[in-house]
């Protein structure tokens, strides 16, 4: 509601994408990028993300331009930005070089420790 609004509108959505994709601690990274993930599920936030870069930053992390260990937080918020957008489903996909559905890039990260 009313806080993710007031983040959208005072404009601080690239300043919590400019945190993420710097990580200059671990705390401001999972910080902002939880507030990132709220806010993209907010239909009327998902549009600002985009348009602010959200998903090549996000997909930066998967691909480890960004502090190591983060791409299942970037995961979490291309999975709200997809979620009931078929729009959003679309630029991620092209984004990412995808020609099939996002399961698989999307799916949670399953450390396999066999001994």
């Amino acid at each position: 509601g009313a806080l993710k609004d007031a983040i959208r509108e005072a404009g601080g959505i690239p300043v919590l994408l400019d945190i993420a994709a710097k990580g200059s601690t671990a705390e401001g990274f999972q910080a902002s990028v939880s507030v990132l993930r709220n806010l993209a599920v907010a239909p009327s936030s998902k549009a600002v993300l985009v348009q602010a870069g959200a998903i090549p930053s996000m997909l930066g992390l998967l691909r480890g331009e960004g502090p190591p260990g983060d791409a299942e937080a970037a995961k979490g918020v291309l999975r709200s930005l997809a979620f009931n957008s078929q729009s959003h489903t679309h630029l991620i996909q092209d984004a990412a070089g995808l020609e099939t559905s996002l399961d698989e890039l999307l799916a949670p990260c399953v450390a396999s420790e066999r001994g």
